[in-house]
């Protein structure tokens, strides 16, 4: 157990079960990492949105983030809006090449912006990177992120209590919900291998080949990286 578990459980038996039956709401997400205000604000401002521009936005649990709304207002009411949930959709499609499923039925040029995020989604990376850059505009930005812990979450939490606290509480919970092992602490691991499939120099290496002014920011563990399509 880790420091501020043995204040807080009597036994291992204590914490093992206190993480088997943690009290998550129906329909809960990793994509709770999103509600933080700097980070969300950031995925749009590096789109370069202007009122009457269309944007194709795909992620995870949108309306409850708070992505629409900041969507809709980034675009107007003269702009376009096309938002897709990859978890719901992703469901129906049966299969997680999403991204590029999602972008096929759309014309090249299609949107004059694309933000896409809940990257550990992606099952090939480099095809669907290439979906996403080809509905986009010459001249237009492409910002991708993921809405997960990432590396540098986890990094970051082994420096700071209020972070590792955090994790711990979320991550071992969604582990245990979402039975990716056999016990709590290999479930944990197991999440964490997944939820850091690909980190910022992966994002970097497929989309430099059709895009410029390619750079990163992070805020806390979270990460976003933004191009413009030459």
């Amino acid at each position: 157990m880790k420091a501020w578990e043995a204040l807080a459980f009597a036994s291992e038996e204590e914490r093992r079960q206190y993480y088997a039956n943690f009290p998550l709401p129906p329909g809960h997400s990793v994509a709770a990492f999103w509600q933080d205000p700097v980070f969300k604000r950031q995925l749009f401002a590096r789109a370069h949105l202007r009122p009457g521009t269309s944007l194709l936005l795909i992620s995870e649990a949108n309306e409850r983030c708070g992505l629409s709304a900041l969507a809709r207002d980034a675009v107007g009411e003269q702009g376009r809006l096309v938002e897709h949930d990859v978890i719901r959709e992703g469901r129906t499609l049966h299969e997680w090449n999403i991204y590029e499923r999602l972008c096929r039925p759309y014309a090249p040029a299609t949107f004059d912006a694309a933000i896409a995020t809940t990257t550990h989604h992606m099952q090939q990376l480099d095809r669907e990177m290439g979906e996403l850059i080809r509905v986009v505009k010459p001249g237009g930005w492409l910002v991708v992120a993921d809405n997960g812990p990432g590396k540098l979450f986890f990094e970051l939490a082994k420096q700071d209590a209020h972070l590792e606290f955090a994790a711990d509480l979320l991550i071992y919970a969604m582990a245990v919900w979402l039975n990716f092992g056999d016990s709590v602490d290999e479930a944990y691991a197991n999440l964490k291998r997944w939820g850091c499939k690909y980190d910022e120099e992966d994002l970097l290496r497929a989309m430099r080949p059709a895009l410029e002014e390619v750079g990163a920011f992070a805020w806390k563990g979270l990460w976003l990286v933004a191009g413009r399509k030459r």
